[in-house]
């Protein structure tokens, strides 16, 4: 995947030839004529205060659902000094660590009013084959846009997101008030009472077939979506082999920008446009089948219809581009969209890391393919990637328990958000003037 590649335009002294060390840029020597980055030790200063921020931003980006690959592109670029094309895979190993080990905390936490895991796979299948496919276009658009194009879009995205979550948090923190005011309420009729307020469960009959569903969803992994989320998984990697790329052939031989090429990818397309209307139709079933048995929804439980399927549908593959082109996991915009159509912020948060594995996971894969990571640096931010984001998972889990109040997440994504849409922009404009780049016009696909 082409993540951020023109977006900065940091082709710096690392493919630059040379006669001495002198001769390269910071962190690089010379070797046989070409100048490399220096080895991961020793550690210099920059370098260090580069891996702290890591650890810190892994923190603050995995707590609150999202894995902070803009702010990583940008530690790498600039305080590791590396080759943007270099950076990239690094960048999605980062976040796959950080995002990994979020998912793995997130599967046995449950969601807070109801026996059911706090990540909704269900919404996880539905939004896979739309990120996929926006991914497959994504690639394509960064080969063909240029780079001014890609920093504009990538500045509305990051400032249209940083409103809408804090519009959301802001909703989230007063409907939080009225609940409490609710329940300190209902206390007071209690004890005006002398008696507790009890719910009466007697009166709810629960039928067979309701019983059944309810067993279903207590389960750490419910089939049926973790079924589907395989199926259409194993479909984008093994269908990834026969596309090839310009630098691994197809397994089948299919040579880039030849008809067959099109045709397989128009093939690959639709595959995943069947893939979207079979989750739909069966996440609308699924939700029909409840309301008939009288199933009791949490009041952030999304009723699937029309409005809400498609929003999902479309920002699903808005995402997939946008994880694909401006260096970003899908959670970026999804996040928001799921609070907006009133998903719960604990259970957002939860399935934003599943989402962040399923897109880094993808383009790592694919980076693996070209021959692209660098496995060394790599390993090492991927390790303070994980401890970061343990830590930070576990202290803002702590103290929305202590408070009660998940909308201490999307604050946080909140910030996170703002301090991207102020940085990344500020420093792609300031690099371009300072390289005076003539990259104005859209480049062929095939050329």
């Amino acid at each position: 995947m082409r993540i951020i590649v023109l977006l900065l335009i940091l082709v710096l002294a690392s493919a630059e030839s040379c006669q001495k060390d002198e001769d390269c840029a910071k962190y690089y020597f010379c070797n046989v004529g070409t100048c490399k980055h220096k080895h991961l030790f020793p550690l210099e200063g920059m370098e260090i205060l580069g891996t702290v921020l890591v650890f810190v931003c892994s923190a603050l980006a995995n707590a609150a659902g999202q894995g902070g690959g803009p702010l990583m592109s940008l530690i790498l670029l600039v305080l590791f000094n590396y080759d943007t094309y270099v950076a990239l895979p690094m960048v999605q190993l980062i976040i796959l660590g950080g995002s990994g080990i979020g998912f793995i905390l997130r599967v046995p936490m449950r969601h807070p009013t109801r026996p059911r895991p706090v990540i909704d796979y269900y919404i996880l299948a539905l939004f896979t084959p739309p990120l996929l496919v926006g991914a497959s276009i994504g690639v394509i658009l960064g080969l063909i846009f240029p780079a001014w194009l890609i920093l504009a879009l990538l500045t509305l995205v990051l400032i249209y997101i940083t409103y809408a979550s804090a519009t959301v948090s802001v909703k989230i923190f007063r409907k939080e008030n009225a609940e409490r005011a609710k329940v300190a309420e209902q206390n007071l009729i209690a004890e005006d009472e002398d008696k507790p307020t009890i719910v009466d469960e007697s009166s709810i009959e629960i039928t067979p077939d309701l019983k059944k569903i309810i067993d279903s969803e207590k389960r750490w992994f419910p089939l049926v979506p973790i079924f589907i989320f395989i199926l259409v998984y194993s479909f984008a990697v093994f269908t990834s082999f026969l596309r090839g790329s310009s630098n691994h052939p197809s397994i089948i031989g299919v040579t880039q920008c030849t008809p067959a090429y099109w045709i397989m990818n128009l093939l690959i397309f639709a595959g995943f446009g069947v893939f979207t209307i079979l989750v739909t139709c069966y996440i609308v079933y699924n939700t029909r089948k409840k309301i008939n048995l009288g199933y009791n929804f949490d009041s952030y439980d999304i009723i699937w219809k029309c409005r809400p399927l498609t929003v999902c549908i479309i920002f699903g593959l808005l995402a997939g581009i946008g994880a694909s082109l401006l260096s970003f996991g899908g959670a970026l915009i999804l996040a928001p969209v799921m609070l907006k159509i009133g998903l719960r912020p604990e259970v957002s948060a939860g399935t934003s890391t599943a989402i962040i594995v399923l897109t880094a996971s993808i383009s790592i894969i694919q980076y693996a393919i070209a021959g692209k990571l660098e496995m060394v640096y790599g390993l090492w931010f991927f390790g303070f990637s994980l401890l970061g984001s343990a830590i930070g998972i576990s202290v803002v889990k702590g103290i929305v328990n202590k408070f009660k109040r998940g909308s201490i997440m999307v604050i946080v994504l909140t910030i996170l958000m703002g301090l991207c849409a102020i940085l990344i922009p500020a420093y792609g404009i300031v690099d371009m003037a300072s390289k005076g780049t003539t990259d104005i016009g859209f480049r062929p696909y095939c050329s």
